[in-house]
C-alpha cells in the first residue's frame, strides 16, 4: 500500500467507479507499462497495487475478475 502514486507513472491515467471499489489504471510512459491501483478511501487515500500489464484492457478484465463479474 502507498500513500502516493509513484511520478514514474507519469502518463494518462483513467478512474474506473464500480459497485465495490475505485480504481486508477496509470501509465508509466518510459517502460509502456499500465499499473492497477485499488483506491483505499480515507484521508488521506492510500492506493493498493493490484497489477501491471502492456495494455489496459488486460487491467479491466481484473477489475471485473476483482468485482465479481
Amino acid at each position: 500500500m502507498v500513500k502516493s502514486i509513484p511520478k514514474s507513472e507519469d502518463g494518462h491515467g483513467v478512474l474506473v467507479i464500480r459497485d465495490k471499489h475505485n480504481y486508477m489504471i496509470t501509465l508509466n510512459t518510459n517502460a509502456m507499462r499500465f499499473t492497477l491501483w485499488q483506491i483505499k478511501p480515507g484521508k488521506p487515500e492510500e492506493y493498493d497495487k493490484i497489477g501491471t500489464a502492456d495494455t489496459p484492457f488486460k487491467l479491466y478484465k481484473k477489475i471485473d475478475q476483482l468485482e465479481g463479474v
